[in-house]
């Protein structure tokens, strides 16, 4: 339990702006989407990794089923960029796409605390 409040403690620490260019989708569909997929993504390891503040734009489609499907991930940083990757690709919403195939654009600004 003790891990879990750490993880999320330092998880909020970051400061978080996402976007989501969905063409049919609502605003409630894309906070939906926006807070299932910041669940998905864990505590980046920041500050082992040198970095004290980084922006990674990420581009994705949601399939019908609630499928991510990682189209692009960029970023000046390669660790963070592989990190975004394994994190969200084939990982499944726990919400479902109200249209076929929907494309997202996210914008995850993140900051260390040191």
């Amino acid at each position: 339990m003790k891990k879990l409040f750490l993880s999320f403690a330092l998880f909020a620490a970051f400061s978080t702006a996402v976007f989501a260019h969905t063409g049919t989708h609502g605003t409630a569909d894309t906070k939906e989407v926006r807070k299932e997929v910041i669940r998905l993504i864990q505590t980046p390891e920041l500050a082992k990794n040198g970095i004290k503040s980084a922006d990674v734009f990420l581009q994705f489609t949601l399939e019908d089923d609630g499928t991510i499907n990682v189209l692009n991930v960029k970023t000046d940083n390669e660790y963070l960029k592989n990190f975004i990757t394994q994190q969200l690709d084939e990982q499944q919403l726990d919400i479902k796409s109200t249209s076929a195939t929907t494309d997202y654009n996210i914008k995850i600004a993140f900051q260390s605390e040191i």
